[in-house]
């Protein structure tokens, strides 16, 4: 796990709680999209959402969708 991730879950206990539910396959969808940004603001951008999304129970595939329709 990335340790920058890691330290954003350590301030947001509920998303902590969330992401450690997931399995590890689903983990990894979430540290391999941060993994392919091509700038880092994008991969910050991208880390905050996911800390968004976990807070709210959400997994990487409920995060994606919500953020499409954003768009």
């Amino acid at each position: 796990m990335p340790e920058d991730f890691a330290a954003c879950l350590e301030d947001e206990p509920a998303a902590a709680e969330n992401f450690k539910k997931l399995p590890r396959s689903h983990q990894h969808y979430y540290i391999r999209w941060f993994n392919s940004a091509k700038t880092e603001p994008t991969r910050v951008k991208r880390m905050a959402q996911a800390i968004i999304a976990l807070s709210k129970g959400k997994h990487y595939g409920e995060m994606i969708r919500e953020l499409k329709k954003e768009s």
